[in-house]
């Protein structure tokens, strides 16, 4: 029921939206785009670092934690795979990641190295 009795249909649309899976989310900047599917524990530690550099974030996910990671990762190091293997050490987990940069147009699949050593794949056409 919602503040004026009704049910709520939204409440719980909006609710069972925000748990869908795969997850799409990206940097502050725009740039850097990833897709995952599931979420790595321990990532609350790594959210709140990135916060206090300033990086702000919309929501909980873990692909939008690894877009911040990537992020911070390219401020020191222009290198797109190397950014990405950065961010793959940081992260517990079997989950892979799809990452795009909209910058070079490159596509990655990355593995946490906590599962397969940080394994990173480029993806072609």
């Amino acid at each position: 029921m919602d503040a004026h009795g009704s049910p709520a249909r939204t409440t719980l649309a909006a609710h069972m939206n925000a748990m869908r899976q795969p997850r799409l989310d990206t940097d502050c900047t725009g740039r850097i785009t990833v897709v995952a599917d599931g979420s790595s524990a321990g990532t609350d530690e790594r959210r709140a670092v990135l916060v206090d550099l300033g990086h702000a974030f919309v929501t909980t996910d873990d692909a939008e934690l690894v877009a911040h990671l990537v992020e911070r990762a390219l401020a020191v190091d222009q290198d797109f795979v190397a950014a990405v293997r950065v961010a793959m050490v940081q992260l517990a987990g079997a989950r892979p990641f799809v990452v795009l940069d909209a910058e070079s147009g490159r596509l990655l699949l990355a593995e946490p190295a906590a599962w397969s050593g940080g394994v990173v794949r480029e993806l072609t056409a």
